[in-house]
């Protein structure tokens, strides 16, 4: 009977340490959050993309997004075609952090539609909140092949760098 008791214990013991671990993991995550999110904010990157309107695309958005260590201000836009739901093209500014060091990057995503299926007006109503449900993902960061522009982000250069966000917005949407 002892030995039950001591196994039953031991499990709880250990689940409670868990638990203590993850919350400590957790609580790092959201000061790295808050603080990259800031950023953001300073950067005005939600204003900038807001003010985006592509030529030819249908935009929605902006949002904001976060995981660990990351964090970004979204849109997402599809071509204006029946067919451009296949499609829908993310373009962001998310903010990185990596051992202390805020790298601020602007890219693109392109998200194939993965819903079973395609309803017009369910779809139209869906994606005006957002995008997940019909393109699986969460706003990640683009790969290195995606990015538009980086840098690493120091509060002396934020004025600047607020500047070439919005050249770098203005540039993407000449080229497309």
């Amino acid at each position: 009977m002892a030995d039950k008791h001591a196994r039953k214990y031991a499990y709880y013991r250990h689940n409670i340490i868990q638990q203590i671990k993850k919350q400590q993991q957790d609580d790092e995550s959201s000061k790295a959050r808050s603080v990259l999110m800031g950023v953001l904010n300073g950067l005005n990157a939600m204003g900038a993309l807001s003010r985006y309107d592509p030529p030819g695309m249908i935009t929605y958005g902006p949002a904001g997004f976060h995981g660990l260590n990351w964090a970004g201000a979204v849109m997402w836009c599809k071509p204006s075609d029946y067919h451009g739901y296949k499609i829908l093209t993310l373009l962001g500014v998310w903010a990185q952090m990596d051992d202390g060091i805020i790298q601020i990057a602007i890219g693109t995503r392109r998200l194939l539609f993965q819903a079973a299926f395609y309803d017009a007006g369910g779809y139209h109503t869906a994606i005006q909140r957002g995008f997940q449900s019909h393109y699986g993902d969460k706003g990640t960061p683009p790969t290195e092949a995606d990015c538009l522009w980086k840098a690493i982000y120091t509060a002396e250069k934020r004025l600047a760098l607020r500047a070439e966000i919005e050249k770098v917005l203005g540039e993407w949407g000449e080229k497309i």
